[in-house]
C-alpha cells in the first residue's frame, strides 16, 4: 500500500467495552484511547456500556478505572508509519509486551493487537482509503494531543 492509495489505520476493538467499536485514523491524524470523554475511543461512551442497565455502576469499578482517562496516543505519522505512545499508569501492551512507545511499520504486513487496561483489546491494522469511505466514523483527533 502506498501513499497514492490512500492509507488509514483501522483501530478495531477485539473485546472489553470497545469490543466491535472501531476508528479510522488517516495519516496526519492522532487518535486517543481512554475513558475520558474526549478520547477519540473513549470506554465512557462505548456502546456496549451504555447498553447496560447498570452501567453507572459499572464505571467505578476497578477494571473500569484501569483505563486512565488518556491512555494510549496512535499517531498515524505518514503511510504505513504508526507511533503508540504509552500515556497511563497501567501499562500499554503490543502484542503481549508492555512499551513506552513503540513505531510499527509493518503494519502492511501483518495486524498487532493492542492491550489498554484490563480488558480492552484492540487490532490495528491498514486499509485503504476507498475501504475507509465505505466504513463509518473517522478518527476523532484529540486537540491536546500534541
Amino acid at each position: 500500500m502506498s501513499e497514492g492509495n490512500g492509507v488509514v489505520l483501522v483501530v478495531r476493538g477485539l473485546r472489553g467495552f470497545l469490543g466491535g467499536e472501531e476508528q479510522r485514523v488517516k495519516v496526519g491524524e492522532t487518535l486517543i484511547l481512554g475513558r475520558s470523554r474526549r478520547a477519540g475511543l473513549s470506554t465512557r461512551r462505548a456502546k456496549k456500556l451504555k447498553a447496560r442497565p447498570d452501567w453507572e455502576m459499572v464505571i467505578g469499578t476497578a477494571a473500569f478505572l484501569t483505563v486512565s482517562r488518556r491512555h494510549t496516543r496512535i499517531e498515524h505519522v505518514r503511510p504505513g508509519v504508526v507511533e503508540i505512545t504509552d500515556l497511563s499508569s497501567n501499562g500499554t501492551y503490543l502484542d503481549g509486551k508492555l512499551i513506552a512507545r513503540e513505531t510499527l511499520t509493518d503494519l502492511a504486513e501483518r495486524t498487532h493487537v493492542l492491550g489498554v487496561g484490563a480488558q480492552e483489546r484492540f487490532e490495528l491494522s491498514l486499509a485503504r482509503a476507498e475501504e475507509a469511505a465505505a466504513a463509518p466514523g473517522e478518527a476523532a483527533a484529540d486537540p491536546g494531543a500534541n
